[in-house]
This record gives structure tokens, C-alpha cells and sequence, in this order.
């Protein structure tokens, strides 16, 4: 369970090894005191950059793209019915609105309800509230 205290130093915790404390405001930091760190920045170009192998940038915008340098590619196309698509099998598509969802045809489900209090859940062991201020996120599922 990752709790999310909204505020200008909002933070995701874990009970584990990983902490994920997110700033709010122009630049919003996710940070791990593990290898990774997504760090993302607000704006028309927000980004989740990974210091691995990964790079997920997220362009805002009608056509909102989730790119990784690797195999795959997840764009985001925005409106009503937005949708993240895999090059592979899985397929998340991105009903916006209230009740924002991604969903995975896969075994993972990662619901975000946009509002101040958004949440991003997975049908797994992990649960992890995000607050989003009604703004929509790239996501990077790993």
C-alpha cells in the first residue's frame, strides 16, 4: 500500500524498500531509493525518464505518446476514448473523465480516478494512490 499525502510535498511510501516521493508543481519527481528514478515534468512535454535502460517520454497533446527505446512503444492518442497500445500483446485502453481507467488485457488492471485523489490500482498485491490534481499521466508499467 503506497499512501499518497496530497500537498505540495505529496508522497508515495512504501511499507518495503522502495519510497517514491512526489513535489508537486512544475516539476513533479518520482524518486526511488532503488536504481530507478522517474523524474516528471509538467507542462505541454511532460517526461518519465528511468536513469536505466528505459526512456518514457510523454508528449502532451492531441497525440500524447508514450515512446520507450526499446521494443515497445506506447502511443497515447487523447479524447474521450484514450488509448495505450503496445506493439506487443497488450493493450491498455484510456477512458478519460472522472473515472479515468487503464485497463490490461493482461493479468494487471491499473485504474486511475482523475480528481485530487486519483488511484492507480493493480488486482495484484499492490495498490498505489496517485494524486494527480485532475491532470492525466504518462504511465510506465515494468
Amino acid at each position: 500500500m503506497h499512501p499518497v499525502v496530497s500537498g505540495t510535498g505529496s508522497r508515495v511510501t512504501s511499507p518495503g524498500i522502495n519510497m517514491y516521493p512526489v513535489v508537486s508543481g512544475t516539476v513533479n519527481r518520482v524518486t526511488s531509493p532503488c536504481t530507478n528514478m522517474y523524474p516528471v515534468v509538467s507542462g505541454t512535454g511532460r517526461r518519465v525518464t528511468s536513469p536505466g535502460t528505459s526512456m518514457h517520454p510523454a508528449v502532451s497533446g492531441m497525440g500524447s505518446r508514450l515512446t520507450s527505446p526499446g521494443t515497445n512503444m506506447h502511443p497515447v492518442v487523447s479524447g474521450t476514448g484514450n488509448r495505450v497500445t503496445s506493439p506487443g500483446t497488450i493493450i491498455y485502453p484510456v477512458v478519460s473523465g472522472t473515472g479515468s481507467r487503464v485497463i490490461s488485457t493482461d493479468t494487471n488492471m491499473h485504474k486511475i480516478v482523475s480528481g485530487t485523489g486519483s488511484r492507480v490500482t493493480s488486482p495484484g498485491t499492490n495498490m498505489h494512490p496517485v494524486v494527480l490534481y485532475g491532470e492525466q499521466c504518462g504511465i510506465t508499467i515494468h
